[in-house]
């Protein structure tokens, strides 16, 4: 009887073992986290959001999911910039776009020079539409950037300006 026990113990802990053991990840976890970072942002949780886009980056990077893993790194962008760490926005998307880090110096007189250079970076960068997505992320943060340094421009301004009132 005692025989009979332990091996209903035994097919009992295997039963469980395998019935609460992960099958593998589940391939859209990495997007549900990333819906979940949404909408932690939308709620006013950028950091919150930062660390479950995080998560979601591991698990691209760990399926070489580049796509994956550059769309994450705009999202990661959104969120550091919702937390006001401005430089960290454009080393992210630079690093993201495989740019040079002058792109985010932002202080640096703008020449012919400069222009060259851009023109070059933009020849090589993937012609993915989310890389034409991290590039607008990284315009709208340079725009952020150029606004706030020159003051916050007045409606009207903005309008002859060619921007939003």
């Amino acid at each position: 009887m005692a025989k009979l026990k332990y091996l209903f113990i035994a097919i009992l802990a295997l039963w469980m073992a395998l019935y609460f053991q992960p099958l593998g990840r589940a391939t859209d976890q990495p997007a549900q986290l990333t819906e979940a970072g949404h909408q932690l942002l939308e709620r006013g949780q950028p950091a919150a959001a930062f660390h479950t886009w995080d998560k979601a980056l591991k698990l691209y990077e760990q399926d070489r999911n580049s796509e994956g893993i550059l769309g994450t790194k705009i999202n990661q962008g959104l969120a550091l910039s919702a937390m006001g760490q401005s430089p960290r926005v454009c080393s992210l998307l630079v690093e993201a776009l495989s740019l040079d880090e002058w792109v985010c110096d932002l202080e640096s007189p703008y020449t012919s020079t400069t222009e060259q250079r851009l023109t070059a970076l933009l020849q090589n960068i993937s012609s993915q539409p989310i890389s034409a997505l991290g590039l607008q992320s990284l315009g709208r943060h340079h725009t952020n950037f150029w606004e706030k340094r020159r003051g916050d421009l007045d409606p009207q301004s903005r309008r002859a300006e060619g921007g939003r009132p």
